[in-house]
C-alpha cells in the first residue's frame, strides 16, 4: 500500500510541476495580448466556403475567404460572431471588403459598403475571457492536486469502526468541480460553449 501511495505522489509531482510549468510560461513569457490586427482592403476572388472538418469530440467549422493577390486563405473560426448568411447572400466574387486580421490569417472584422459582419468587440472580450479561464483552470489543477505531496504515508480515517484511506482523488474533484462551478456563476460562461452549426446566423 505504501509504495502506490509513493507511486502516486511520484505521479502528482510531476503532473503538478509540468501544470506550474505551464502556468508561468503563461503569466511570464505569453501572456494574453489583445490581437496585433491590420486593417485591409481585400477583392475577393472566390465564393466564401464553410469548410467542417470531423474530430475526435465532434465536428469543427471555420469560414473561408479567398482574396486577389493573397496566396493563403483567410479564415473566420469564431462563426458564433459571424454573420455567415448574410455575409453570403450579400457578397460576390470580386467585391472588395474591408476587413482586419491578425498574423495567422484570422479574420476579426469584415466591413462591406458600410455594414458590419462581425461582431468584433464580443469576439475580443470572448477570445481574452477564454484565455483567462483556461489560465485559471490550470491554476485550480495545480492546487487541487498538491495536497498529497504534503503526506509522508497514507493518511487514513476511521468510519463506524472501520478505517478507510483517505482518497485525494476525491479531494482533488472536489475542489475542481466548487472552483468551477463559482468560476462561471462569477463570469459566465459563453466564452467555453461550443459553436452549434444549427445556430449559424
Amino acid at each position: 500500500m505504501e509504495n502506490d501511495f509513493k507511486t502516486k505522489k511520484i505521479y502528482a509531482l510531476v503532473f503538478a510541476v509540468l501544470t506550474g510549468l505551464s502556468i508561468l510560461y503563461s503569466i511570464f513569457i505569453s501572456p494574453y495580448q489583445t490581437p496585433s490586427l491590420t486593417e485591409s482592403e481585400k477583392i475577393l476572388n472566390q465564393e466564401i466556403k464553410l469548410v467542417s472538418q470531423h474530430v475526435k469530440n465532434g465536428t469543427n467549422y471555420w469560414v473561408e475567404f479567398g482574396f486577389v493577390g493573397e496566396q493563403d486563405i483567410f479564415r473566420m473560426t469564431e462563426l458564433k460572431y459571424l454573420y455567415y448568411k448574410r455575409l453570403k447572400s450579400n457578397l460576390n466574387t470580386y467585391d472588395t471588403l474591408k476587413i482586419s486580421f491578425d498574423k495567422d490569417k484570422n479574420i476579426f472584422s469584415i466591413n462591406y459598403k458600410g455594414q458590419d459582419y462581425i461582431e468584433t468587440k464580443k469576439l475580443l472580450v470572448a477570445n481574452k475571457a477564454n484565455k483567462n479561464f483556461w489560465l485559471f483552470l490550470r491554476i485550480v489543477i495545480f492546487f487541487a492536486i498538491s495536497p498529497i505531496l504534503f503526506f509522508k504515508k497514507q493518511p487514513k480515517f476511521w468510519h463506524s469502526g472501520f478505517e478507510f484511506d483517505f482518497k485525494f482523488a476525491y479531494l482533488f474533484f472536489i475542489i475542481l468541480g466548487l472552483s468551477i462551478s463559482i468560476y462561471f456563476y462569477l463570469y459566465g460562461y459563453d466564452y467555453v460553449m461550443s459553436f452549434d452549426i444549427k445556430d449559424l446566423k
